[in-house]
Parts: C-alpha cells; structure tokens; sequence
C-alpha cells in the first residue's frame, strides 16, 4: 500500500485501522481486497456522518423517503423524514438499464429446436457440495429450463452432453442449435 491514492493504515490485532479520517466506501473496500488476495482475516470499522433517516434508508433496502413515511413501526418513523437529507449514492446506480437485445430472428417452432445455455462461475463461495459454477440450459419454444451444478468448468462438456442424451431418449428428439 505505497500508492497515495490507497488509505493508509496499519492492522493491529486483526483490525485494519485507518490513518485517513475520511476514508470513502470504494476506497476501503479497494484496500481491504488487498487482504483477502493475500488470505489474511481483517476486517475494518469505521465510523459514518449519515443521518439516523439515511441509515433506515440503507437498511431496509433502500426504498423511497416517500414509501419510508408509510412505516407504521415508531422506531423507524420517529426517526426519519419524509426529506433526504444526503444523496443516496447506491440508488441512481440501481436504477441504471442496460439496453435490450435485438430480436433474434431465429425462432423455434418445436421443442429443442433452438436451446440456449450459459455457464457462469466462478462463485467465490462454493456450495455446500463443493460446487463453484453452474450451467443453465433453456429450451426456446417450451422455456424449460435445466440446471446443472459443477465443481469444475470442464464439467460442462459432460454435462451438455449428458443433457443432450437427456432430449434423445427421453423426449425422442434431436436438438438442432445449441
């Protein structure tokens, strides 16, 4: 951490202490990432300047100041205002869209004509089975869809082809685009 755009501080007992008295959310996480690189536990704590409102907003998933006045429970409601007080940096963020896909003109007319997949992984938790990706396989026409847990990436060629014996025997027919 010799870089001046990086907090500085010093772990003690486990705890990684800032020096900086303002520390942003990005900047900590960017230095506490360094830790788990190196498969050190720290944790850090720091202290906020947020409003009692702000912190209820933050808290319960971060509705509208509008839909927070509607809570009946006294401890919320005499604790915030119907104003935000502090501009929330999570929520414009939330409501960012990405743009649609163009229409495919590949349609299918049949089951298993056209059959999408998608691996994703790695999770950086695995399951409880060890597995640490999976394969989503969704048949267009019908949109069933299969899922498959795998330990390891070069599982998916078993697995596809697992699937693809699947369609064969149980359903009598072949898929045409995978």
């Amino acid at each position: 951490m010799d870089n001046d755009w990086e907090a500085k501080g010093e772990v003690r007992n486990g705890l990684y202490h800032f020096v900086n008295t303002n520390v942003s959310l990005s900047l900590m996480v960017n230095t506490l990432s360094h830790f788990s690189i190196s498969k050190k536990s720290v944790a850090a704590s720091v202290s906020h300047k947020n409003t009692t409102a702000n912190l209820w907003h933050c808290c319960l998933g971060h509705p509208s100041f509008p839909i927070m006045s509607l809570i009946t429970d006294l401890v919320v409601k005499n604790n915030i205002s119907i104003i935000n007080e502090q501009p929330c940096y999570i929520c414009p963020l939330a409501k960012f869209h990405l743009l649609p896909f163009s229409y495919s003109k590949q349609h299918a007319s049949q089951p298993f004509e056209i059959v999408q997949c998608d691996l994703w992984g790695p999770c950086s938790i695995p399951s409880y089975d060890g597995f640490k990706y999976f394969l989503t396989l969704v048949d267009c026409f019908t949109r069933s869809s299969w899922l498959y847990l795998l330990p390891t990436k070069a599982d998916t060629k078993h697995n596809t082809e697992s699937f693809t014996n699947l369609v064969e025997n149980q359903f009598n027919c072949k898929i045409k685009i995978l």
